[in-house]
């Protein structure tokens, strides 16, 4: 057994076959790289309506995995031909992803935790996976979700054995870090962003602010896809897609709260 890196986002599809990746662990916008690679395969196959066909077939008849992998060796192949299962974390994953990659019986695994619960709090497994979900807290876990909204939303709180403390004799960084426990995930906001049709990729990070060196902007770099322009906006100027992406990350900040919302927008081509 061995351990291999990607090159890069671009190159995912090319490792998984260089390597025949067996299992695959990363983000939510590396796991929706290898799905659209696997849906351009479909699409230039020219077989979408069969393949969706075969894939309700196969889930209505309960057709064992082992047939299934045979039916979609294809696919398959064109991500290796070893891939059996993708373990998802970071933030939260498409479902539609999701399922596309359990359809054709690469498992998916999503988990949920944070560096301080070193990591996980919760987990899919075997025998409790469920899409759209990150399975059951694992052991001598207590969690609570407080302060929820008619939707059930609202904020997880967690004790257990693992949960930090605090930094091994530092109590003015532990002072710091834990005085109100928000953190940004930047994971998670890039995979909703990338998820927006007329963007090709982006990167979140923390702009400093000028006058006060400990306070930042929180801020994206979006890179707009040129192809999706050209078909669709065709002779729009770079100030009206500017416009177009800022317009849908402003509904983006309107599902986050407040401390999570993206104040400034760098585009580039």
């Amino acid at each position: 057994m061995k351990t291999v890196f990607t090159d890069g986002l671009r190159y995912i599809q090319k490792n998984l076959k260089e390597y025949e990746v067996s299992i695959f662990v990363g983000v939510p916008v590396l796991n929706e790289a290898i799905y659209k690679a696997i849906a351009k395969q479909i699409k230039n196959s020219g077989k979408e309506k069969l393949i969706n066909n075969m894939v309700k077939l196969c889930n209505t008849f309960k057709v064992s995995t082992k047939i299934i992998r045979k039916i979609f060796k294809p696919i398959i192949d064109g991500l290796g031909g070893k891939l059996r299962c993708i373990i998802s974390g970071g933030a939260p994953a498409d479902s539609k992803v999701l399922k596309a990659f359990n359809d054709i019986r690469i498992s998916t695994i999503q988990g949920y935790g944070l560096t301080e619960t070193a990591p996980v709090v919760a987990v899919e497994g075997i025998n409790f996976s469920k899409n759209g979900t990150v399975g059951k807290p694992i052991i001598n876990e207590t969690i609570e979700i407080i302060n929820k909204n008619e939707n059930g939303i609202g904020e997880v709180r967690v004790k257990e054995p693992n949960v930090m403390l605090g930094y091994y004799n530092m109590e003015e960084k532990t002072d710091s870090v834990l005085k109100n426990g928000k953190k940004v995930f930047p994971e998670e906001l890039e995979t909703i962003i990338n998820r927006l049709d007329d963007v090709s990729e982006c990167m979140f990070f923390g702009l400093p602010d000028k006058d006060d060196k400990n306070d930042i902007t929180l801020s994206v770099k979006v890179v707009y896809d040129k192809q999706y322009i050209k078909e669709h906006l065709k002779d729009a100027t770079e100030q009206e897609i500017y416009d177009l992406i800022w317009k849908q990350i402003k509904q983006i900040n309107t599902t986050f709260p407040r401390y999570k919302h993206i104040q400034k927008m760098i585009l580039t081509d």
